[in-house]
C-alpha cells in the first residue's frame, strides 16, 4: 500500500509539473507572437498556435496566416513560418492539447495586452 501510495504521488507531482511547464511554454509562445506580429490579435495568435500544431484551421485563419507571411500561396510554410515555429520550441502535442475556455482567452487577451 505504501509503495502504491508513493507511486501515486509521484505521478500526480510529474502531472502538476507538467501543467506548469505546458502554461509557461504557451506564455512564452505568446510573447513570442507579439514580438513577430505586435498588431496581431488574440484569435490570430491562437491561428497561428492552431497551424503549428498542425490543427485544421478556418478559410479565414489561412488567409491571416497568408496575410502574415506563415503560408505561402499553396498554403506551405515559408522560411519564416519555420524560424518562429523554431522559436516557438512548442512540441505539436502539447498545443493540440490545449483547451481554452472562454476565461482562459479572456486571460491571455488581458495578458496579450500587456505585453503591448
Amino acid at each position: 500500500m505504501k509503495s502504491l501510495a508513493s507511486k501515486l504521488s509521484h505521478q500526480l507531482d510529474i502531472q502538476s509539473k507538467q501543467r506548469s511547464t505546458t502554461a509557461e511554454s504557451v506564455l512564452q509562445a505568446m510573447s513570442e507572437i507579439h514580438n513577430y506580429f505586435p498588431n496581431v490579435t488574440l484569435d490570430g495568435a491562437i491561428s497561428l498556435m492552431k497551424y503549428f500544431a498542425n490543427s485544421p484551421i478556418s478559410v479565414s485563419e489561412t488567409s491571416l496566416l497568408k496575410n502574415l507571411k506563415i503560408i505561402d500561396g499553396d498554403g506551405r510554410s515559408t522560411k519564416e513560418s519555420r524560424k518562429l515555429q523554431k522559436t516557438l520550441n512548442l512540441d505539436a502535442g502539447v498545443l493540440r492539447r490545449l483547451k481554452l475556455s472562454d476565461s482562459s482567452k479572456d486571460e491571455l487577451n488581458n495578458l496579450f495586452k500587456a505585453l503591448g
